[in-house]
């Protein structure tokens, strides 16, 4: 699936050799759905065999019997759905990563200059 253009985009480009951490912070702080698809195909190689890897960790390994996911990125899709105590088996795992932790409380975040991006690029959370 192409990303929507009314979807929020780290602005990754074609090429672009960027460190896996930045996607990390880029995808979660502006919520970028490019970064999304690296992550995926990086992982897994394609976006369905990691949509099948994420289906299978939560459904077999974290217990979640009201959640099915589509893409990593969450943009709307009728086959896309959770709930609330499903939310929290997957929060409750996440928070168990280091990684994942430092990434959830960062507000702001500069990624650095890339082969394609030749000047640094601050991002912060938007309020809502």
């Amino acid at each position: 699936m192409d990303i929507p253009e009314d979807s929020s985009k780290m602005g990754l480009k074609v090429g672009e050799e960027i460190p896996f951490i930045e996607v990390l912070y880029g995808t979660m702080i502006l919520s970028g759905k490019d970064g999304a698809k690296v992550i995926e195909e990086t992982v897994s190689g394609t976006i369905p065999a990691f949509v099948d890897l994420m289906n299978y960790y939560i459904s077999t390994i974290l217990g979640c019997v009201n959640t099915h996911f589509v893409n990593a990125h969450g943009y709307q899709d009728d086959n896309h759905y959770t709930n609330a105590y499903d939310m929290g088996l997957i929060t409750l795992e996440a928070m168990k990563n280091e990684t994942f932790r430092a990434n959830s409380k960062t507000i702001t975040y500069t990624i650095n200059r890339t082969n394609l991006q030749k000047s640094k690029i601050p991002v912060h959370h938007h309020k809502i």
